[in-house]
């Protein structure tokens, strides 16, 4: 797969120094969010998503930790959950609903030296323990969902277009409540811009059969990085939120 489309000035490199030592993260993302898709950046909640795996990475850890994540932009909590979690998860599965992210994101699998698989035709592939997956929300299946059979979900900062609403709860209802995944739980951080965005993902996950606890102040720490580029820096009130339940049903159904 090609690593991008954009021109060689409008990709730049950051390193992520974690506080605790050990090797940093590379990312490559855009310095330009007008000339490049909205997931080659690293975003407030996407930040806080990798500080909360780095603080807590038992929560991911182990021979039955299958995890997921939605719109993961330019991968730096996926690649947190990849090279700082030991043991690691039996299977970690890094999407996003764009081609040129899904680029991206193997790019910097690639930099930072994590093998892996890119998956862009919708299966899933068992032989791999990494994929980077192309999944738009709305070609989740409950087949899909049924293969890959995650126990904990993550996404973050997707949370800002209302009409994405409906879809992201269909996915996570699909995802979350398919038999073989009967505990699994999904972590969804969300960047408060607006009250009724949040809302309005709110009421859509309870139409899908989602319930949802807020966690912001427990699940959420600080530290994690010695320093942040400045482009990465917090700039607004990041709130989480953890999902269980969902209705086993197919997009077919109405």
């Amino acid at each position: 797969m090609a690593s991008g489309t954009q021109p060689a000035d409008v990709w730049i490199h950051r390193r992520f120094t974690l506080t605790r030592g050990g090797t940093p993260i590379w990312l490559r993302n855009s310095s330009n969010m007008l000339a490049c898709a909205t997931g080659a950046h690293v975003w407030p909640a996407g930040l806080a998503l990798a500080r909360l795996i780095l603080a807590h990475p038992q929560r991911f850890s182990g021979p039955d930790a299958r995890v997921l994540e939605l719109g993961a932009g330019a991968g730096l909590a996926a690649l947190c959950c990849a090279l700082k979690i030991d043991p690691p998860p039996a299977s970690l599965v890094i999407s996003d609903g764009s081609i040129e992210a899904v680029a991206n994101l193997s790019h910097n699998f690639e930099l930072n030296g994590v093998h892996h698989s890119v998956v862009v035709d919708g299966s899933s592939d068992v032989e791999c323990r990494v994929q980077v997956m192309h999944l738009p929300w709305d070609r989740v299946t409950l087949e899909l969902a049924g293969a890959m059979a995650p126990t904990i979900v993550l996404a973050a900062d997707v949370c800002y277009d209302p009409a994405d609403a409906p879809s992201l709860a269909c996915a996570l209802a699909l995802l979350l409540s398919h038999n073989r995944a009967a505990c699994a739980s999904a972590i969804v951080l969300v960047t408060k811009r607006n009250a009724d965005t949040v809302s309005c993902f709110q009421h859509a996950w309870r139409d899908a059969g989602l319930s949802w606890r807020d966690e912001t102040d427990t699940i959420l720490s600080a530290g994690g990085f010695q320093h942040l580029p400045p482009a990465t820096h917090d700039q607004g009130e990041v709130v989480a939120f953890t999902l269980s339940g969902g209705h086993i049903y197919s997009r077919d159904v109405t």
